[in-house]
C-alpha cells in the first residue's frame, strides 16, 4: 500500500509547485514573455550612435475598462423572496404543510440568490484587481511618458451620484492607483508647464460614462468633469531640440528661388474630444457647443507646416463602411416622446467624420513623394471592443493638382484586427504591396484600441511619437500587448493559494514527522566486554 505522505509530497513538488511558479512568472512578467515595448524610434537617415532608441512621447493607451458596481448586485437582491429559515419551525409546529413547502422553497431560492450575489461581488472585486494588474505591470515595464483611457471608464451612465463617485474612487485608488485626472481651465485649453504627465491620465468621455447624445445631460457631464477631467481640451507638447550639428534642409525642389526653408518649431497637438455631442439630435443641444468650439479651434490653429503634428483622442470611431471593422455604421434614435435623440451609434456620421479629418489638414495635391509622405497625424478611438486599424485618405479626382476640397474614403486593410503587425504597419502607411513607405494615398491613420476587459484579452496600446529631424515631420508607431483572458489571472492566484496551503501542509507534515522521529530515538551506549 502506497504511503499517503510520499504521494502528496510527489504531487506537490512535481505538479502543484511547478504550475504555481510557471503561471505566476507569466502573470507578473507577461510583457517580457510577449516582448512588449513601445515601438523604437526608426530614423529615416543613416543610423547614428547618438540616435535615441526610445521615443520621447510614449502613450500608454487603454480602452473601455467599464467598471461595474452595485447595479447588478441590487438586481439580484430585488429578486430575493421574503421567506426565511426562521419561519420553518413555526410551520412545523402548526402542521401547516402548505406554508412549510412555500417557506422552504422561498428559503432555498434566497440561498441560491445569495450565492449568486456573493459570486458577482467576488467577480467585481477580482475584475478590479485584474485591470489594476494590467495597468500596474505595463506601467512598470514600459515606463510611459503619458497615459490615456479612451472612454467607457464605467459600465453605466444610469447610476446615481453616490455609486458614480464610489466607482470613481475605485478607478483612482485600485485600478489606476497613483494617477490623477488632467486639470484644465474653463475654456478647455490646457497648459502643460510644470506637470508630471507620467502621473496624469487623460480620460476620454464615453457613452457609458455620460450617455449618447439622446441621454447626455449637463449633470452627467458635470460629474464626469469633476471626477475624471474636462471632456474637451487641447494642449501642445514640444519635442526635444534638434540633434547636435543639425542644419535645416534646403527648400523643396521646384519651389520659388526666394522660398525659405520651413523653420516652424515642431509641436504636437493633443486633442481630447467629446465626440458623443457631435451628432444630433441631442437631449440638450447646448452640450454640443464645447465640442464644436474645440473642433473649430483645432481647425483654426492647424498650420500648413508638417512640423505640426496632431493626435486626436476620442471615443466614437470615425465613419467606415460595413465590413471594415467588427462594428459597421449604425444609428438608433429615441422616439419623439423621449426627445428623438441619438440612442446609440457605432460610428460618427460621415459628415462629422469629414469635419474631424479636416483638423489634420488637406492633401498636398503633389506627385512629389518626398512631400506626399508627410504624416498628417493619428486618431485613437475606443468603443469598438475588438479593435480596428484603418487608413482614412483622400480619393483625388485630379491627381497632381492642389485641392481645397476632397472626397474622403476609407482603405480597408484590417478585417482581422489581430493580423500580422508588419502587414498592419505596411498597409497603414499606404505601401499597398509596393514594398516600401510611399504614402501613395495621403491621409490619417485611425486605431480603434482593443478593450482592456478580460473578454478581449486585457489589451494595452503602445504609441510612440517623435519628430523625425531627418524627414522634418512627425512619426507615429503603434503596438499592442495582451495579458490574456481574466481566467489566467484567477487561475494563477488560485494555483498560488493552493501552493501555499499545500506547502504548509506538506512541510508541516514532514516537520512533525522529523520531530517525532527524533524524540523516539534511543541513544546507543557503547558496550564493552
Amino acid at each position: 500500500m502506497v504511503s499517503l505522505k510520499p504521494l502528496l509530497t510527489t504531487v506537490y513538488l512535481s505538479i502543484i509547485l511547478p504550475l504555481a511558479v510557471i503561471s505566476s512568472t507569466y502573470l507578473f512578467l507577461y510583457p517580457l514573455w510577449h516582448q512588449c515595448s513601445f515601438p523604437d524610434v526608426a530614423p529615416s537617415g543613416p543610423i547614428s550612435a547618438t540616435q535615441p532608441k526610445l521615443a520621447p512621447f510614449r502613450l500608454l493607451t487603454l480602452a473601455d475598462p467599464q467598471i461595474e458596481g452595485d447595479t447588478r448586485l441590487i438586481r439580484i437582491k430585488l429578486r430575493m423572496p421574503a421567506g426565511s429559515w426562521r419561519d420553518i419551525p413555526d410551520a412545523l409546529q402548526a402542521k401547516d404543510w402548505t406554508r412549510l413547502r412555500k417557506v422552504t422553497g422561498e428559503t432555498l431560492d434566497r440561498a441560491v440568490l445569495w450565492g449568486m450575489y456573493a459570486q458577482k461581488w467576488v467577480d467585481i472585486w477580482g475584475n478590479d484587481l485584474y485591470l489594476a494588474h494590467i495597468f500596474r505591470t505595463m506601467y512598470w515595464w514600459t515606463k510611459p511618458s503619458h497615459v490615456t483611457v479612451l472612454g467607457d471608464l464605467l459600465s453605466s451612465h444610469w447610476i446615481g451620484d453616490e455609486e458614480f463617485y464610489r466607482r470613481a474612487r475605485r478607478f483612482y485608488n485600485v485600478i489606476f492607483r497613483g494617477m490623477e485626472k488632467v486639470e484644465c481651465d474653463e475654456n478647455g485649453v490646457f497648459t502643460a508647464e510644470g506637470v508630471d504627465w507620467s502621473k496624469k491620465v487623460m480620460n476620454v468621455v464615453g457613452n457609458h460614462d455620460v450617455g449618447y447624445a439622446g441621454d447626455m445631460t449637463k449633470e452627467r457631464i458635470a460629474r464626469f468633469s469633476d471626477a475624471f477631467g474636462n471632456p474637451n481640451y487641447i494642449w501642445e507638447w514640444t519635442p526635444p531640440g534638434p540633434p547636435e550639428n543639425f542644419t535645416y534642409p534646403p527648400p523643396p525642389p521646384g519651389s520659388d528661388e526666394d522660398a525659405e526653408t520651413d523653420r516652424t518649431p515642431p509641436v504636437l497637438r493633443i486633442i481630447v474630444l467629446n465626440s458623443l455631442a457631435l451628432d444630433k439630435p441631442l437631449w440638450d443641444s447646448s452640450l454640443a457647443d464645447a465640442s464644436f468650439d474645440l473642433v473649430n479651434h483645432s481647425l483654426k490653429t492647424k498650420l500648413p507646416s508638417t512640423h505640426q503634428g496632431t493626435l486626436l483622442l476620442t471615443h466614437i470611431p470615425f465613419y467606415k463602411p460595413a465590413g471594415v471593422c467588427t462594428d459597421g455604421p449604425s444609428f438608433d434614435y429615441y422616439t419623439s416622446n423621449f426627445g428623438s435623440g441619438v440612442k446609440s451609434q457605432n460610428h460618427l456620421s460621415d459628415t462629422n467624420t469629414q469635419l474631424l479629418l479636416g483638423i489634420f489638414g488637406m492633401p498636398s495635391g503633389t506627385t512629389d513623394m518626398s512631400l506626399r509622405r508627410k504624416t498628417k497625424g493619428l486618431v485613437l478611438t475606443g468603443h469598438d471592443h475588438p479593435g480596428c486599424d484603418v487608413w482614412h485618405y483622400w480619393a483625388e479626382q485630379n491627381p497632381g493638382e492642389p485641392q481645397t476640397t476632397g472626397e474622403w474614403s476609407v482603405l480597408e486593410f484590417a478585417n482581422k484586427p489581430r493580423m500580422d503587425e508588419g502587414l498592419r504597419k505596411a498597409a497603414a502607411r499606404g505601401a499597398l504591396g509596393n514594398g516600401g513607405e510611399d504614402y501613395t494615398f495621403e491621409g490619417v491613420r485611425e486605431v480603434t484600441v482593443r478593450s482592456m476587459m478580460g473578454e478581449f484579452g486585457g489589451n494595452v496600446g503602445l504609441l510612440s511619437v517623435w519628430f523625425d529631424w531627418d524627414r522634418m515631420d512627425w512619426r507615429f508607431e503603434y503596438g499592442t500587448c495582451e495579458l490574456g483572458v481574466q481566467h489566467l489571472w484567477w487561475g494563477t492566484y488560485i494555483t498560488l493559494f493552493i501552493a501555499v496551503i499545500g506547502g504548509v501542509v506538506v512541510g508541516g507534515w514532514h516537520l512533525v514527522g522529523a520531530t517525532l522521529g527524533r524524540t523516539r530515538e534511543v541513544p546507543m551506549e557503547k558496550k564493552t566486554q
